[in-house]
């Protein structure tokens, strides 16, 4: 079979200026302190009922159109030892910008409270765990969140507009959980893999002790993993 020279160059020409496009467009860049003091303006925060201190912020673009993900912080004190003042709460947004209007997509929160054994908690961003990715390779950005207490840890990827979460409690081996959300078995393998090699990169940097044969029971798909 015979090809024409043209439509071939036409096609591979086509081909390169795709992925040349979605490489230009899928740029997340981390805002400035005062590009954030001009992306979240006093009228956004009176429209979104923002009450905490932006940590950080980030745009992305993808095939689909242009994000800011902001992650907030609120500071205070517990009632157990009023002279301390923890970030007790950290709030991420996921919000479309179109029309040069933000759109919110999801909101979730990590809420820091008082224990009576390590005592106040902060609510931690670990920053270099943070991930702004093309997971599986369909051309949308992945957005994945990590952020810890002395004695919870929290990963959750921001997928299509939705979050999905596994979260790890533990306060000694008596109480070692790993709770997953069931959508999770449901994204891409590779999606999945990045985040059991999060989980294992924490493990084995001792960070975290996770529950007995962890990796074994997430195989057979569990939600509620626990030590005993």
């Amino acid at each position: 079979m015979r090809f024409n020279k043209g439509i071939v160059l036409f096609f591979a020409l086509l081909i390169v200026t795709t992925i040349s496009l979605f490489a230009q467009t899928s740029r997340v860049i981390k805002l400035t302190e005062e590009e954030k003091q001009k992306t979240v303006t006093k009228s956004v925060r009176e429209k979104f009922n923002l009450e905490n201190s932006i940590l950080n912020a980030y745009k992305y673009t993808d095939a689909s159109g242009a994000y800011l993900t902001t992650i907030g912080q609120n500071k205070g004190t517990y009632l157990l030892d009023n002279k301390d003042t923890a970030t007790i709460k950290v709030t991420v947004i996921n919000f479309k910008i179109e029309n040069n209007e933000l759109i919110e997509m999801c909101t979730f929160e990590i809420n820091a409270l008082p224990d009576f054994i390590v005592g106040v908690q902060d609510v931690i961003v670990l920053e270099d765990q943070l991930e702004f990715s093309d997971f599986d390779q369909d051309s949308l950005i992945e957005p994945l969140i990590v952020c810890r207490t002395l004695t919870e840890l929290k990963l959750s990827i921001i997928y299509k507009s939705e979050i999905i979460s596994i979260n790890h409690h533990f306060k000694g081996y008596d109480y070692n959980t790993l709770n997953i959300d069931r959508q999770f078995y449901s994204l891409n393998e590779v999606i999945q893999n990045r985040i059991i090699e999060k989980l294992q990169m924490m493990e084995t940097s001792s960070k975290f002790i996770l529950p007995n044969n962890w990796k074994k029971k997430m195989k057979n798909r569990i939600t509620l993993i626990r030590s005993k």
